[in-house]
């Protein structure tokens, strides 16, 4: 399978357009006759494109291996793909699942809203998947931080609380996730990673 072939199939598979992988280092038109096997690209436009469908080189190489017949889908999981993890970003989650365990300050919450912000909105380009997902992440410890305070407030413990109403802001927040999983015909490492996110990363 050629290397726009293949491309093609993955952004498709992530349910992006054209339209929404072009910016300003690759056009539309560029993108297609590549995806056509009309013409190639360079390295660093390659490796840029693949960022834009949330895809890591050692993926696409890994899934072209598969598609020409030269790997085997080890049972075991051992090909790890890695290179998308982002390790600050863990990090933070990790820090605000600590979070859920105490009444957070005003400081702590104006920072987090901060990062939601910068998140959904980038200075210099549309937000990616991975960057849309980032800021649901930020969103859905956000709302529990903000009811565990409300309840700290009452001078009631969070766990004493019935989950009620935030369960239901909760699942609003993750519908267009969830959505976009259900459309998603094979998963990749981005979509396993935060899956995990939303459901095992505190």
């Amino acid at each position: 399978m050629e290397n726009g072939e293949l491309f093609r199939a993955m952004r498709r598979n992530h349910r992006i357009t054209l339209a929404q992988v072009a910016d300003e280092q690759n056009s539309v038109a560029t993108i297609s006759k590549f995806e056509r096997g009309i013409s190639d690209i360079g390295l660093s436009r390659f490796l840029h494109l693949l960022n834009r469908i949330d895809t890591s080189m050692e993926e696409f190489l890994f899934r072209k291996a598969l598609a020409d017949g030269h790997a085997v889908m080890n049972p075991r999981g051992e090909h790890d793909f890695n290179s998308q993890i982002d390790v600050n970003f863990e990090h933070r989650v990790s820090e605000l699942g600590d979070m859920t365990t105490r009444e957070v300050t005003d400081d702590e919450i104006a920072t987090l809203q901060a990062e939601i912000e910068l998140w959904e909105h980038p200075l210099d380009h549309t937000p990616t998947h991975r960057e849309r997902f980032s800021a649901l992440v930020l969103r859905f410890y956000e709302l529990t931080l903000l009811a565990n305070r409300r309840h700290y407030q009452q001078g009631r413990h969070p766990d004493q609380v019935g989950l009620g109403r935030l369960s239901g802001e909760l699942n609003d927040l993750v519908r267009p996730f969830v959505s976009y999983l259900r459309h998603v015909e094979r998963w990749g490492y981005f979509e396993l990673y935060f899956f995990w996110l939303v459901t095992y990363g505190d």
